[in-house]
C-alpha cells in the first residue's frame, strides 16, 4: 500500500514519547521527513527516524513559529501537521481542581492544538495542499473518573 509520502515533511507534536514518538517512527518509515517537535528533545535528536527535532510549547506562538521556520529550513515546507501533543492533568475530583491546573491541561490540550494549526496553516493554504491530523482521546466522548478538564 502507498501513501506516497516520500518527499514530504511531517509535523508531530509531542513527539519525543508515547503515540507522538510511534507516529514519528511510522511516517518515516512510509517515506516522509519528520521533524517531531516537544518540550525535551534530546532524544529525538539521537533518534534516526526523526530528519529534525524543535523545541516547541505549543501553548506559545512565539516558540511555535520558531519551531516552524526552523523545521521549514531543516526539511522544507509542512505538508502534514499531527497535532498530538497532550497533558493529562491530575486525577482528582473536579471541586478539588485549581483554575491553575485546569487552565493549563486546556491550554495544552485545546488550545495548544488551535496554535499548532494556526501555525502551519498559512503555508499550507499558500501551497494548496496540506494535511492536519489531530489527536484526541476517547476520553471526550466517554469522560475518565477525575480527568474532567483532560475530557473537556
Amino acid at each position: 500500500m502507498s501513501f506516497e509520502l516520500e518527499g514530504q515533511s511531517v509535523v508531530v507534536t509531542g513527539a519525543a514519547r508515547g503515540i507522538g514518538n510511534a507516529i514519528g517512527r511510522r511516517f518515516a518509515e512510509l517515506g516522509a521527513r519528520v521533524s517531531g517537535w516537544d518540550l525535551e528533545i534530546s532524544d529525538l535528536r539521537s533518534d534516526a527516524a526523526f530528519a529534525h527535532a524543535a523545541v516547541a510549547d505549543v501553548t506559545d506562538p512565539a516558540a511555535l513559529k520558531a519551531a516552524h521556520d526552523a523545521t521549514v529550513e531543516a526539511i522544507g515546507d509542512v505538508s502534514v501537521l499531527v497535532a498530538n501533543a497532550g497533558i493529562n492533568g491530575p486525577t482528582k475530583p473536579v471541586w478539588d481542581y485549581s483554575l491553575e491546573e485546569w487552565n493549563r491541561v486546556i491550554a495544552v490540550d485545546l488550545t495548544g492544538v488551535f496554535l499548532s494549526v494556526r501555525t502551519v496553516l498559512p503555508a499550507m493554504r499558500k501551497a494548496g495542499f496540506g494535511r492536519i491530523v489531530i489527536i484526541a482521546s476517547v476520553a471526550a466522548k466517554e469522560g475518565n473518573r477525575g480527568a474532567v478538564p483532560y475530557g473537556a
